[in-house]
């Protein structure tokens, strides 16, 4: 209305009928509009972010410094709508076997009765132990009858005619192993009946019942029958916390627990080991309740569990043993780039107290034990001792906690905030006797507050705390590939974490945070230029562009070099994996946050009214071949040349690295839009029909063209230049928490510049 009052008179063929001015001004107008605006909403950033984040996914498939050799195994996204995430990890869980460790597991050391024995002579063999066994030592013979028994292996013969086991896990082929050098052999296994050679004589055991170990039971035990002398036996192995609580009176129970505390602190996996005979009778009672259980149609696995706690009690203690699995390689260098970037590394692990601390300080976890703060289980004072060993990171935050499952799931029951606040100042976090449930609580604390998680294993029992991070990764390893198939990225090693981070993590933000910005900025900037003609065309809902621009402005001319832009790095790899700190560029969001939003707003807004303005005011210097003004058609597409241009030169300025094929594309897409407007001026049913070629022959068009993109790009190539200089400065490097004296990130980042 206030157009028409002020300026109607003077362009009355801009007027709205009085008869339907009403409802007209009231639907038509707004309905014109929106359609003009639908341009707003960039439709092709969804397309677009979903090829680059499939170009990342093969970029990780095709990185050969993620590929196993070994194991002919490359690494895998299995997920690429978060891409970017990776570039923003605040805090990493991990298991321990398997993941930190490469899960190729030895006998190593046992203690029985009151003896401990190891492999440290040459051939690996103690001598004591051999002549233990060959003397028939009733509590030696029972102890490796339980390692070659309480399995759920199969032995087989291999190609070159030797003995082996097919093994569920790890630790039975080592434990069978073990007892295979020292002459207790599991030979076969017939239906369910188990044949050992114990220093050559051959003895048969019928298998009654197999107890299956699980996260829960933490212990494993088998129920047989010696078939000479009809003797049933009950072996167990499994967690000395569960085993030793199940005891009769032993002579040796504290040299036993001596022992694997010992072992522990040699950063040795342990386990207890166990018997128990049964009478006939014994068995047959017990037998018919466990049927009874193995019937029930509801809680059939709790009734299981309560039945298996009946014979599991009362147990003779026959000592523990120790199984070596060595770290992976280049883990301590891996953790420590990982701390430097300012990641905080939880290590979740099933294994006892000592044998979890020793670890950690292995594998740079934990800078010294005098760094580590232990919370004991202790209900009545757990909280007090949170909350003492929180003032005490508060004065030093380089500390780090280790502290129990069953002590995380009380404080998360009975001081949850105390216990979050005092989890995210340490510096790393070391959580031993853990179940899988207990894994995933702890992964779902820190997510819920915020923070941008990812979780690491190998096994079975760390799928649900991989699913239950923001990141799940899992190992390709022994344990087999359901951590793998459960988790968004996998691999063989954990070292490969860094590059997956730094590297492919840094990448993916970078440009994915680029293709965002300039998605919306491009699409903004179009429809700058509509509301500016607004006002010059009497808010008639007239479009300043024809169709065909429109519709080719972003599935052609925009979207494929903001595509390839997948291709640009912003840093060398070398200098990313060599100076760990880097990472804070994306982990603190230096990219997309509201400041560059605004900036990329205020960048559309001011190349629009330049553009608009320009060709509006140099409009009436052109005089076409017919001596008249540009009208409308000819004014659209100078503007819309100058936007093609402008957004080429955008894709330039923004670059750090142009490869040979970004050139291509950037130079092909602007040739081909001339190619368009030319084949599109002998089109009769096109509304630039005969136009373009009166427009290519007046230097007005180039000229205001020009005009128009200089005015619009100077400001940006100022404020780029100034701000790369700033970059090299000791402000910015301070702001990253960057060594301003590294010789080589001075060097790259110039080569970069």
């Amino acid at each position: 209305d206030f157009w028409n009052q002020r300026f109607g008179q003077s362009y009355p063929y801009l007027m709205i009928d009085t008869h339907k001015a009403a409802w007209y001004g009231f639907l038509i107008i707004p309905m014109r509009f929106l359609l003009l605006m639908s341009l707003m909403i960039p439709i092709s950033l969804k397309v677009t972010l979903e090829v680059i984040k499939y170009a990342y996914a093969l970029f990780i498939f095709w990185d050969l410094d993620m590929f196993d050799q070994d194991k002919n195994t490359s690494a895998k996204a299995s997920n690429t709508a978060i891409a970017e995430n990776l570039g923003q990890v605040e805090y990493i869980f991990s298991d321990k076997t398997g993941t930190l460790t490469e899960n190729i597991m030895k006998f190593k050391m046992c203690s029985i009765d009151d003896i401990i024995y190891d492999r440290s002579s040459v051939l690996g063999i103690d001598n004591l132990l051999v002549d233990a066994l060959e003397d028939n030592h009733d509590s030696t013979v029972h102890f490796f009858k339980v390692l070659a028994l309480c399995n759920t292996a199969i032995p087989t013969i291999d190609q070159l005619n030797n003995l082996i086991w097919k093994c569920s896990s790890p630790d039975e082929e080592a434990l069978l192993e073990g007892a295979d050098i020292l002459g207790v052999t599991l030979s076969d296994i017939a239906g369910n009946v188990a044949t050992l050679q114990i220093n050559g004589r051959l003895e048969k055991y019928e298998l009654l019942d197999v107890l299956e170990f699980n996260s829960e039971r933490k212990r494993m035990s088998v129920i047989v029958k010696n078939i000479k002398n009809g003797c049933i036996f009950v072996y167990v192995k499994g967690a000395d916390d569960v085993i030793l609580e199940r005891l009769v009176d032993s002579d040796f129970l504290l040299f036993t627990e001596n022992s694997i505390e010992e072992f522990a602190k040699q950063g040795l996996r342990t386990m207890a080991i166990a018997m128990k005979e049964l009478s006939e009778q014994e068995y047959q009672d017990w037998k018919v309740l466990a049927d009874e259980a193995s019937m029930k149609l509801t809680n059939r696995n709790q009734s299981l569990q309560n039945v298996y706690e009946i014979i599991e009690t009362d147990l003779t203690l026959l000592g523990c043993v120790a199984i070596e699995d060595k770290l992976q390689d280049l883990l301590p260098e891996t953790i420590r780039a990982i701390r430097e970037a300012g990641i905080r590394i939880w290590m979740l692990t099933g294994d006892k107290f000592s044998t979890a601390k020793q670890i950690a300080l292995s594998c740079n976890l934990i800078n010294s034990f005098d760094s580590l703060l232990v919370v004991e289980y202790n209900e009545e004072y757990i909280q007090f001792q949170i909350q003492e060993n929180l003032n005490r990171l508060e004065q030093n935050d380089d500390l780090s906690f280790i502290i129990e499952g069953r002590s995380i799931a009380y404080a998360l029951e009975s001081c949850p905030e105390l216990f979050l606040e005092f989890s995210k100042r340490a510096k790393s976090v070391i959580c031993c006797r853990m179940t899988p449930q207990q894994k995933s609580r702890a992964v779902r604390m820190i997510k819920t507050d915020g923070h941008v998680t990812l979780a690491i294993g190998d096994g079975g029992n760390d799928v649900a705390m991989i699913q239950e991070a923001n990141i799940g990764v899992g190992i390709s390893g022994r344990e087999g590939l359901q951590a793998a198939r459960a988790s968004d990225y996998s691999f063989s090693k954990f070292s490969y974490l860094q590059k997956l981070l730094f590297v492919h993590g840094h990448y993916s933000y970078h440009r994915t945070a680029f293709a965002g910005h300039y998605c919306f900025y491009k699409s903004l900037f179009l429809v700058l230029l509509q509301i500016l003609f607004a006002f010059y065309s009497g808010f008639s809902g007239a479009s300043f562009f024809n169709s065909l621009s429109l519709a080719t402005y972003n599935v052609i001319f925009t979207s494929l070099p903001v595509m390839f832009y997948v291709l640009d790095r912003n840093q060398p790899i070398s200098l990313l994996m060599s100076e760990p700190k880097l990472y804070n560029i994306s982990r603190l969001s230096t990219k997309m946050n509201v400041s560059t939003i605004i900036q990329w707003l205020l960048r559309s807004v001011y190349q629009a009214i330049v553009v608009f303005f320009v060709v509006i005011y140099s409009s009436g210097l052109a005089v076409g071949q017919t001596g008249t003004s540009y009208d409308a058609e000819m004014l659209s597409m100078v503007a819309f040349s100058s936007a093609i241009f402008i957004q080429s030169a955008t894709i330039i300025l923004e670059s750090t690295t142009l490869t040979l094929v970004n050139t291509i594309i950037i130079i092909g897409t602007f040739l081909m839009y001339f190619v368009m407007l030319i084949v599109g001026n002998y089109l009769e049913f096109l509304s630039i029909f005969g136009v373009v070629m009166h427009l290519f022959k007046d230097p007005a068009f180039w000229l205001t063209s020009f005009v128009a993109s200089f005015i619009s790009l100077i400001p940006f190539y100022v404020y780029k230049t100034w701000s790369t200089n700033w970059k090299m400065g000791r402000h910015y490097m301070e702001k990253m928490n960057i060594q301003e004296q590294s010789p080589l990130l001075k060097e790259n980042l110039l080569n970069t510049i």
